[in-house]
């Protein structure tokens, strides 16, 4: 069964961030992170339980998926949706506290 996948605002945000930062190395990074976050998307949609359970920080509400180098997707699964709700792109460098509850 597929999932239909949304994206809260706030994670559209940070992944607008994170392309424009990207803008600085080429076109071809911009390129690389797209592709990453389709395929992303696609295995959200077929396989949502293929994303891992548990970051540093992250509440175990949330499941997160590698986006790119240091980027993830923050994520629930609302099974009786068939839904996948990214709510955050975070940039495991910076500082990603606002998760800690």
């Amino acid at each position: 069964m597929k999932y239909n996948v949304d994206i809260s605002p706030d994670a559209k945000k940070e992944l607008n961030n994170y392309i424009s930062g990207a803008m600085e190395f080429g076109s071809e990074t911009v390129s690389k992170i797209l592709d990453a976050f389709n395929e992303c998307i696609c295995i959200l949609e077929t396989t949502p339980n293929a994303g891992f359970d548990k970051l540093k920080y992250i509440p175990a509400k949330y499941k997160v998926i590698h986006l790119w180098k240091h980027y993830w997707m923050i994520f629930q699964i609302y099974e009786d949706e068939h839904c996948v709700k990214i709510d955050y792109v975070i940039d495991d460098r910076q500082n990603y506290g606002r998760f800690v509850h």
